[in-house]
């Protein structure tokens, strides 16, 4: 059995912090421990671009201010413009069975050009799906029949499509009429070479409260609450406490929060630090907390977040604004209304308290990884020729 790898991102994007990246890395390496491939073919959108493609890709930069809506639409629609001749010549140049892995729904889109010939073939296909309203953001007239072709090449295909929630499997078994949907949420604690959970020693100070934010990239508007959150944490709360911030670019907003610690550092200390990419030493350093924010405003219809499992594993309770509550429950996370709806469920909270609700949240997140392990390796062992 031979495996060609396609995903939507360049090589400069396959190695971001962040979610997606940490979903397609572990489900693509657990896919090859179950399959066990003879060869493996990896193909990015640099190794597939086309002039045309890299226009349409500029256009969309340029218009990025002057017209968003129609920046979104050229983002998406570029992806059809690949060539696939390399995918195509190495499928007819192979002599094995190929199952063919696409990650995200950009990628499906990407193989519309050679969809007839690549069916000529029996080749199988595995669809590595990362959340249903992000990956399907063609709600607008000028979208929707990007929306229909993408449906359409999954019914053509019928892939193993892996999905973050029940709700997700729901949508794509009502939407694209698939028959081969498992749910895999978005739980990666660190593994040993059989994709077994190595549980990680927790360490926490209970004598002050310890708040983390990953956030790799921070705008104006989440800034500005965090600010928010840190003054009302300096007026409210009883407790010494310290912020961390992990992010991947220190900008201006940044900056802003940076200097509010000028005047709450009695109670409430600020520290910004860089990304961590070892994973292992990522989940260590946030098992030092007790409490992980998420999104603070705005919200989700479908899927689920990979930080907020992140900080399940980490023995970390989550808080998130309540729309973004989405895919498995935890036993203990912080759904809030707005900022101060967040203080008041934060305050009434002791590090004591929040230590003992994080490690029920770790131990249960373990056992939905080894569940959903154990059903996606049968699922995947079942693919014959």
């Amino acid at each position: 059995m031979q495996v060609i790898f396609v995903t939507w991102r360049n090589k400069r994007r396959m190695f971001e912090f962040s979610g997606g990246n940490t979903r397609t890395s572990f489900l693509y390496n657990l896919i090859k421990y179950v399959l066990k491939p003879e060869n493996i073919v990896e193909y990015n959108l640099d190794d597939l671009e086309t002039l045309t493609l890299r226009g349409i890709a500029g256009l969309a930069h340029l218009l990025n201010t002057l017209s968003p809506s129609m920046s979104i639409f050229l983002r998406e629609v570029r992806f059809q413009y690949i060539n696939c001749n390399k995918i195509i010549r190495y499928v007819q140049s192979s002599d094995k069975d190929i199952v063919i892995i696409l990650d995200h729904i950009r990628s499906v889109i990407m193989i519309s050009k050679c969809l007839e010939d690549l069916l000529r073939y029996r080749l199988k296909f595995i669809h590595i799906s990362h959340d249903y309203s992000g990956e399907f953001p063609y709600t607008t007239r000028m979208l929707s029949p990007l929306n229909k072709k993408a449906l359409n090449i999954l019914s053509k295909i019928d892939p193993i499509t892996i999905v973050v929630s029940l709700r997700d499997k729901i949508l794509y078994e009502e939407n694209a009429k698939l028959s081969k949907v498992i749910v895999f949420p978005n739980i990666y604690p660190p593994v040993n070479e059989a994709f077994k959970p190595i549980r990680l020693p927790i360490s926490k100070n209970n004598d002050e409260l310890k708040i983390v934010i990953v956030k790799p990239i921070i705008d104006k508007k989440y800034a500005e609450n965090i600010i928010k959150i840190v003054k009302m944490l300096q007026k409210y709360s009883e407790y010494s406490i310290t912020m961390e911030i992990i992010t991947s670019l220190k900008n201006s907003y940044v900056n802003n929060i940076v200097n509010i610690n000028k005047e709450t550092s009695e109670k409430v200390k600020i520290k910004i630090s860089d990304n961590i990419p070892d994973r292992i030493e990522y989940i260590k350093h946030l098992s030092q907390n007790h409490l992980g924010l998420i999104e603070l405003y705005g919200g989700r219809s479908s899927g689920s977040n990979v930080r907020r499992y992140d900080y399940a594993i980490a023995s970390v309770v989550p808080a998130s604004y309540h729309l973004n509550v989405q895919g498995e429950s935890l036993p203990h996370e912080l759904a809030f209304l707005d900022i101060p709806d967040l203080i008041s469920k934060i305050v009434q909270l002791t590090p004591n308290e929040l230590h003992k609700y994080g490690i029920e949240n770790m131990i249960h997140a373990y056992q939905l990884y080894e569940k959903h392990l154990n059903n996606i390796i049968n699922e995947l062992s079942k693919i014959k020729y």
